[in-house]
């Protein structure tokens, strides 16, 4: 039996369809959300309503599970760096304690390649806590790192940064747009975090997830608006700008009850490179992935 937590979301509900295709019994851990409960079911899953932030939900939910696939956690929290550690770190640190409680002994950590930034955010040092403390436990661990999903709707930061290029003539991007970046698509995900499952000497790595394309965050948006028949003005922002407006501009905004544009999470986002080599992964896990298009 494998265990997937946050396995209802999209990412997850494709992973549980590639496990369920390599004919194994899976149980999903997730919110007790409307509907998500038959929908599970349908899929052919277990599913235990569960919240990874409340360990007493989570007791004996992991009974009789071999292995864990944790991809459950909190991405966007709109200021709210508790709820990111909450969720991120102490959700980690209870689903490794009932892991071990339960007699799991594999564990696969889906992490975010924002750890390795030169310049952390909140969300970034919420994972990179998360990821010390699956070093730290005793179960046979792997640690994840997606770059930019990309591939489905339900892809947030993506999605985002897709339709805001479609919609605007003029494109402030700090630095220019310069950062580049090697979007992963969600299927790839998927076989990557299936493969990982049946793969030994993935055992106490850390592994980056990225796509076999590079671009810069310019050149994908000039590709999105060719795509639309549009051309729009790359206007670049001095990065001392941006920076400051993106930590002293939110704070502002939700106190006049205003949702901002963006964050320091969004302005690393933007500065960034995301673009580790996918080789290493490639090679432990026979794994091929494709490269970004704006048509996809």
């Amino acid at each position: 039996m494998i265990a997937v937590t946050g396995g209802a979301g999209a990412m997850g509900t494709r992973l549980c369809k590639k496990l369920l295709s390599e004919g194994l019994a899976v149980r999903v851990l997730d919110l007790d959300k409307p509907g998500t409960r038959n929908r599970m079911h349908r899929l052919g899953v277990e599913f235990r309503p569960a919240d990874v932030a409340d360990p007493l939900s989570l007791g004996g939910a992991l009974e009789g599970c071999d292995a864990v696939v944790h991809l459950a956690g909190q991405v966007l929290a709109q200021g709210n760096t508790a709820l990111l550690d909450r969720v991120n770190r102490q959700g980690t640190e209870n689903v490794l304690a009932e892991a071990a409680k339960s007699g799991a002994t594999r564990f696969v950590h889906i992490s975010s390649i924002s750890v390795s930034y030169r310049l952390a955010n909140p969300y970034s040092e919420s994972k990179r806590l998360a990821e010390l403390a699956v070093q730290a436990s005793p179960l046979d661990w792997t640690i994840l790192r997606p770059t930019l999903a990309w591939g489905s709707p339900s892809c947030a930061e993506h999605e985002a940064f897709r339709l805001a290029v479609g919609s605007r003539r003029i494109l402030p991007f700090p630095g220019g747009g310069t950062a580049r970046k090697a979007p992963v698509h969600v299927d790839d995900l998927a076989d990557a975090f299936a493969s990982t499952l049946r793969c030994n000497g993935s055992i106490g790595r850390i592994l980056a997830l990225s796509g076999s394309r590079t671009v810069s965050l310019r050149e994908m948006a000039q590709e999105i608006q060719a795509l639309q028949g549009r051309q729009a003005r790359i206007l670049p922002i001095p990065s001392w700008i941006a920076a400051t407006a993106s930590r002293v501009l939110p704070p502002l905004a939700r106190a006049a009850g205003i949702k901002p544009p963006g964050d320091w999470q969004t302005y690393t986002g933007l500065v960034e490179d995301a673009c580790p080599s996918w080789h290493e992964a490639g090679d432990l896990l026979d794994w091929h992935p494709r490269g970004w298009k704006a048509d996809s």
